[in-house]
Protein backbone atom coordinates (compact mmCIF):
# COMPACT_ATOMS: atom_id res chain seq x y z
CA UNK A 1 0.00 0.00 0.00
CA UNK A 2 3.09 2.26 0.84
CA UNK A 3 4.69 1.19 -2.37
CA UNK A 4 1.76 2.26 -4.27
CA UNK A 5 1.26 5.93 -2.54
CA UNK A 6 4.89 6.32 -3.33
CA UNK A 7 5.08 4.67 -6.61
CA UNK A 8 2.18 7.61 -7.34
CA UNK A 9 3.75 10.23 -5.71
CA UNK A 10 7.15 9.55 -7.65
CA UNK A 11 5.08 9.49 -10.58
CA UNK A 12 3.76 12.78 -9.93
CA UNK A 13 7.10 14.56 -9.32
CA UNK A 14 8.92 13.42 -12.38
CA UNK A 15 6.13 14.69 -14.90
CA UNK A 16 6.03 18.00 -13.28
CA UNK A 17 2.64 17.69 -11.76
CA UNK A 18 3.25 17.21 -8.08
CA UNK A 19 2.70 21.02 -6.93
CA UNK A 20 -1.32 21.13 -9.17
CA UNK A 21 -1.85 17.99 -7.20
CA UNK A 22 0.01 17.49 -3.91
CA UNK A 23 -3.43 18.52 -2.15
CA UNK A 24 -5.36 16.16 -3.53
CA UNK A 25 -2.51 13.18 -3.02
CA UNK A 26 -2.20 14.00 0.44
CA UNK A 27 -6.26 14.02 1.24
CA UNK A 28 -6.16 10.50 -0.91
CA UNK A 29 -3.54 8.94 1.52
CA UNK A 30 -5.20 10.40 4.73
CA UNK A 31 -8.56 9.14 3.21
CA UNK A 32 -7.29 5.33 3.01
CA UNK A 33 -5.30 5.93 6.26
CA UNK A 34 -8.90 6.25 8.00
CA UNK A 35 -10.35 3.37 6.59
CA UNK A 36 -7.41 1.06 7.10
CA UNK A 37 -7.26 2.62 10.79
CA UNK A 38 -11.47 1.26 10.59
CA UNK A 39 -10.49 -1.96 9.40
CA UNK A 40 -7.69 -2.38 11.96
CA UNK A 41 -10.30 -1.57 15.01
CA UNK A 42 -13.07 -3.65 13.66
CA UNK A 43 -10.96 -6.89 12.62
CA UNK A 44 -11.22 -8.00 16.54
CA UNK A 45 -7.71 -7.63 17.69
CA UNK A 46 -6.73 -6.78 21.33
CA UNK A 47 -5.32 -3.28 22.18
CA UNK A 48 -1.57 -4.39 22.11
CA UNK A 49 -2.05 -5.59 18.21
CA UNK A 50 -4.44 -2.48 17.14
CA UNK A 51 -1.54 0.01 18.64
CA UNK A 52 0.75 -1.98 16.28
CA UNK A 53 -0.76 -1.88 13.13
CA UNK A 54 -1.49 1.09 13.72
CA UNK A 55 1.95 2.34 14.60
CA UNK A 56 3.04 -0.02 11.48
CA UNK A 57 0.00 1.86 9.04
CA UNK A 58 1.25 5.36 10.61
CA UNK A 59 4.71 4.51 9.10
CA UNK A 60 3.50 2.78 5.67
CA UNK A 61 1.11 6.12 4.72
CA UNK A 62 3.62 8.83 6.33
CA UNK A 63 0.68 9.84 8.45
CA UNK A 64 1.87 11.51 12.27
CA UNK A 65 -1.54 10.54 13.32
CA UNK A 66 -3.94 7.83 12.05
CA UNK A 67 -7.43 8.89 12.82
CA UNK A 68 -10.48 6.43 11.88
CA UNK A 69 -12.89 6.81 9.13
CA UNK A 70 -15.94 9.69 9.53
CA UNK A 71 -19.54 8.77 8.49
CA UNK A 72 -19.01 11.22 5.30
CA UNK A 73 -15.74 9.01 3.98
CA UNK A 74 -18.11 5.89 3.36
CA UNK A 75 -20.14 8.51 0.56
CA UNK A 76 -16.86 9.56 -1.83
CA UNK A 77 -17.71 7.16 -4.33
CA UNK A 78 -21.34 9.18 -5.09
CA UNK A 79 -20.32 11.46 -7.31
CA UNK A 80 -19.06 9.36 -10.02
CA UNK A 81 -20.69 5.64 -9.86
CA UNK A 82 -23.98 5.72 -11.05
CA UNK A 83 -27.02 4.30 -8.59
CA UNK A 84 -27.10 0.51 -8.53
CA UNK A 85 -30.40 -0.73 -7.49
CA UNK A 86 -29.26 -4.64 -7.89
CA UNK A 87 -29.45 -5.16 -3.72
CA UNK A 88 -33.02 -3.78 -3.88
CA UNK A 89 -33.70 -6.23 -6.44
CA UNK A 90 -32.26 -8.89 -4.61
CA UNK A 91 -33.76 -8.26 -1.99
CA UNK A 92 -37.49 -7.92 -3.39
CA UNK A 93 -36.41 -11.65 -4.93
CA UNK A 94 -35.63 -13.26 -2.08
CA UNK A 95 -38.61 -11.76 -0.05
CA UNK A 96 -41.33 -13.03 -2.69
CA UNK A 97 -43.98 -14.26 -1.15
CA UNK A 98 -43.82 -17.40 -3.09
CA UNK A 99 -40.28 -18.24 -1.92
CA UNK A 100 -40.84 -20.78 0.83
CA UNK A 101 -37.29 -21.51 1.87
CA UNK A 102 -34.33 -19.38 1.70
CA UNK A 103 -30.73 -20.77 1.73
CA UNK A 104 -27.65 -18.89 2.43
CA UNK A 105 -23.69 -19.86 2.09
CA UNK A 106 -21.95 -18.77 4.35
CA UNK A 107 -18.58 -17.14 3.76
CA UNK A 108 -17.95 -13.70 1.50
CA UNK A 109 -22.64 -14.05 1.78
CA UNK A 110 -23.39 -14.07 5.45
CA UNK A 111 -20.21 -13.02 6.97
CA UNK A 112 -17.13 -11.36 5.67
CA UNK A 113 -13.57 -11.42 6.82
CA UNK A 114 -11.11 -8.16 6.46
CA UNK A 115 -9.13 -10.43 3.53
CA UNK A 116 -8.76 -9.89 -0.20
CA UNK A 117 -8.78 -13.70 -0.26
CA UNK A 118 -9.76 -16.39 2.26
CA UNK A 119 -6.57 -17.75 2.53
CA UNK A 120 -4.74 -14.92 4.16
CA UNK A 121 -6.72 -16.08 7.74
CA UNK A 122 -3.33 -18.78 7.50
CA UNK A 123 -0.43 -15.11 7.59
CA UNK A 124 -2.15 -15.17 11.24
CA UNK A 125 -2.53 -18.64 12.15
CA UNK A 126 1.48 -19.32 11.26
CA UNK A 127 2.30 -15.99 12.96
CA UNK A 128 0.41 -17.45 16.19
CA UNK A 129 2.31 -21.41 15.63
CA UNK A 130 5.63 -19.16 14.95
CA UNK A 131 5.61 -21.09 11.19
CA UNK A 132 7.67 -19.32 8.07
CA UNK A 133 5.70 -19.26 5.16
CA UNK A 134 2.14 -21.07 6.62
CA UNK A 135 0.05 -20.13 4.09
CA UNK A 136 1.98 -21.50 1.28
CA UNK A 137 2.22 -24.90 3.61
CA UNK A 138 -1.34 -24.71 4.93
CA UNK A 139 -2.73 -24.75 1.04
CA UNK A 140 -0.44 -27.29 0.22
CA UNK A 141 -1.44 -29.74 2.83
CA UNK A 142 -4.90 -29.34 2.09
CA UNK A 143 -4.33 -29.96 -1.59
CA UNK A 144 -2.55 -33.23 -0.33
CA UNK A 145 -5.28 -34.18 2.02
CA UNK A 146 -8.59 -33.48 -0.89
CA UNK A 147 -6.51 -35.97 -3.45
CA UNK A 148 -6.03 -38.13 -0.54
CA UNK A 149 -9.83 -38.29 0.32
CA UNK A 150 -10.33 -38.37 -3.33
CA UNK A 151 -8.44 -41.76 -4.24
CA UNK A 152 -9.86 -43.25 -0.80
CA UNK A 153 -13.47 -42.31 -1.05
CA UNK A 154 -14.23 -41.06 -4.44
CA UNK A 155 -14.62 -37.13 -3.50
CA UNK A 156 -12.86 -34.29 -2.44
CA UNK A 157 -14.70 -33.00 0.70
CA UNK A 158 -12.63 -33.18 3.61
CA UNK A 159 -12.22 -31.74 7.65
CA UNK A 160 -10.27 -29.39 9.27
CA UNK A 161 -8.92 -32.42 11.11
CA UNK A 162 -7.81 -34.27 7.65
CA UNK A 163 -6.10 -31.10 6.93
CA UNK A 164 -4.05 -31.12 10.57
CA UNK A 165 -3.09 -34.63 10.06
CA UNK A 166 -1.51 -34.06 6.90
CA UNK A 167 0.47 -30.90 8.24
CA UNK A 168 1.40 -32.95 11.69
CA UNK A 169 3.44 -35.50 9.77
CA UNK A 170 5.07 -32.71 7.04
CA UNK A 171 6.11 -30.68 10.04
CA UNK A 172 5.63 -32.68 13.06
CA UNK A 173 3.28 -30.05 14.83
CA UNK A 174 -0.10 -31.08 16.47
CA UNK A 175 -2.84 -31.15 14.77
CA UNK A 176 -4.64 -30.58 17.90
CA UNK A 177 -2.83 -27.54 18.73
CA UNK A 178 -3.50 -26.03 14.63
CA UNK A 179 -6.58 -26.92 14.80
CA UNK A 180 -7.26 -24.63 17.96
CA UNK A 181 -5.28 -21.78 16.62
CA UNK A 182 -6.69 -22.12 13.44
CA UNK A 183 -10.30 -22.21 14.74
CA UNK A 184 -9.17 -19.46 16.93
CA UNK A 185 -8.66 -16.93 14.05
CA UNK A 186 -11.65 -17.92 12.30
CA UNK A 187 -13.71 -16.78 15.11
CA UNK A 188 -11.68 -13.54 15.84
CA UNK A 189 -11.66 -12.35 12.01
CA UNK A 190 -15.45 -13.39 11.16
CA UNK A 191 -18.07 -10.81 10.99
CA UNK A 192 -21.66 -10.22 9.77
CA UNK A 193 -22.22 -8.93 6.62
CA UNK A 194 -24.73 -5.98 7.38
CA UNK A 195 -26.81 -5.69 4.00
CA UNK A 196 -27.26 -9.91 4.21
CA UNK A 197 -28.11 -9.05 7.94
CA UNK A 198 -31.23 -7.08 6.84
CA UNK A 199 -32.73 -9.40 4.63
CA UNK A 200 -31.83 -12.46 7.11
CA UNK A 201 -34.14 -10.54 9.73
CA UNK A 202 -36.62 -9.38 7.38
CA UNK A 203 -36.96 -13.13 6.14
CA UNK A 204 -37.25 -14.40 9.76
CA UNK A 205 -40.02 -11.67 10.14
CA UNK A 206 -42.06 -13.20 7.27
CA UNK A 207 -41.59 -16.54 9.01
CA UNK A 208 -40.22 -17.98 5.76
CA UNK A 209 -37.77 -21.18 6.22
CA UNK A 210 -34.06 -20.45 7.04
CA UNK A 211 -30.87 -23.37 6.02
CA UNK A 212 -27.50 -22.49 5.32
CA UNK A 213 -25.55 -24.47 2.93
CA UNK A 214 -21.86 -24.44 2.70
CA UNK A 215 -18.88 -26.14 0.99
CA UNK A 216 -16.12 -26.33 4.32
CA UNK A 217 -14.08 -27.71 6.19
CA UNK A 218 -14.61 -26.70 9.55
CA UNK A 219 -16.74 -28.67 11.93
CA UNK A 220 -20.15 -27.76 12.00
CA UNK A 221 -19.89 -26.91 15.65
CA UNK A 222 -17.74 -23.74 14.87
CA UNK A 223 -20.04 -22.66 11.70
CA UNK A 224 -22.86 -22.89 14.45
CA UNK A 225 -20.55 -20.58 16.69
CA UNK A 226 -19.66 -17.85 14.28
CA UNK A 227 -23.15 -17.74 12.50
CA UNK A 228 -24.96 -17.32 16.19
CA UNK A 229 -21.94 -15.26 17.12
CA UNK A 230 -22.62 -12.82 14.25
CA UNK A 231 -26.67 -12.39 14.87
CA UNK A 232 -27.65 -15.17 12.43
CA UNK A 233 -29.84 -17.42 14.77
CA UNK A 234 -33.26 -19.11 14.44
CA UNK A 235 -32.15 -21.27 10.57
CA UNK A 236 -33.91 -24.43 10.46
CA UNK A 237 -30.54 -26.69 9.20
CA UNK A 238 -26.84 -26.29 8.41
CA UNK A 239 -25.65 -28.02 5.72
CA UNK A 240 -21.38 -28.67 5.67
CA UNK A 241 -20.20 -30.45 2.48
CA UNK A 242 -17.58 -32.02 4.94
CA UNK A 243 -20.05 -33.18 7.38
CA UNK A 244 -22.27 -35.06 4.36
CA UNK A 245 -19.13 -35.87 1.92
CA UNK A 246 -21.25 -34.02 -0.88
CA UNK A 247 -20.06 -30.59 -1.99
CA UNK A 248 -21.92 -27.67 -3.78
CA UNK A 249 -19.78 -27.26 -6.94
CA UNK A 250 -20.51 -30.49 -7.79
CA UNK A 251 -24.16 -30.04 -7.04
CA UNK A 252 -24.66 -33.32 -4.45
CA UNK A 253 -24.74 -31.27 -1.57
CA UNK A 254 -28.04 -29.56 -3.23
CA UNK A 255 -29.88 -32.90 -4.17
CA UNK A 256 -29.84 -33.75 -0.46
CA UNK A 257 -31.34 -30.07 0.21
CA UNK A 258 -33.91 -30.85 -2.23
CA UNK A 259 -34.66 -34.35 -0.90
CA UNK A 260 -35.75 -32.50 2.64
CA UNK A 261 -37.38 -29.78 0.92
CA UNK A 262 -40.17 -29.62 -1.65
CA UNK A 263 -41.33 -25.75 -1.44
CA UNK A 264 -39.99 -23.76 -3.76
CA UNK A 265 -36.39 -22.71 -2.35
CA UNK A 266 -33.96 -19.72 -3.46
CA UNK A 267 -30.56 -20.04 -2.77
CA UNK A 268 -27.97 -16.91 -2.05
CA UNK A 269 -24.02 -17.04 -2.35
CA UNK A 270 -21.41 -15.22 -3.91
CA UNK A 271 -19.45 -17.99 -5.66
CA UNK A 272 -21.37 -18.63 -9.71
CA UNK A 273 -20.72 -22.23 -10.31
CA UNK A 274 -21.36 -23.50 -6.66
CA UNK A 275 -24.15 -21.08 -5.61
CA UNK A 276 -25.42 -20.45 -8.83
CA UNK A 277 -24.85 -22.61 -12.06
CA UNK A 278 -25.58 -25.97 -10.02
CA UNK A 279 -28.15 -24.75 -7.91
CA UNK A 280 -29.95 -23.98 -10.97
CA UNK A 281 -28.68 -27.47 -12.45
CA UNK A 282 -30.49 -29.01 -9.61
CA UNK A 283 -33.92 -27.05 -9.82
CA UNK A 284 -33.18 -24.32 -7.25
CA UNK A 285 -33.62 -20.78 -7.73
CA UNK A 286 -30.67 -18.48 -6.84
CA UNK A 287 -29.47 -14.92 -6.06
CA UNK A 288 -25.92 -13.89 -7.04
CA UNK A 289 -24.58 -12.02 -4.38
CA UNK A 290 -21.77 -10.19 -6.20
CA UNK A 291 -17.91 -10.41 -4.27
CA UNK A 292 -15.59 -7.76 -5.97
CA UNK A 293 -12.60 -9.65 -4.54
CA UNK A 294 -14.44 -12.53 -7.68
CA UNK A 295 -13.06 -9.90 -10.12
CA UNK A 296 -10.01 -10.90 -12.33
Amino acid sequence: MGTAFGFVENFLKEVGKWEKYQQNFISWRMLYSRFWCENIDNAGFNEPEKRHLQKLLSQVMSVEKIKKAKKEDHYFYSNTIDWNSRFYEAKNKILDCAIEVVSFDIFDTLIFRPFSEPTDLFYFVGEKLRIMNFKELRKQMEKKARNQCYQIKGHYEVTLEDIWKQIEHEIGISKTKGMQVEIEKEQQFCYANPLMQEIYKEIKKRGKTIIIVSDMYLPKSVLQEILEGNGYGGYEKLYVSCEYEKSKWNGELYEVVKQEYSGKIIHIGDNRQSDVVMARKKGIDTCYYFNICNLP
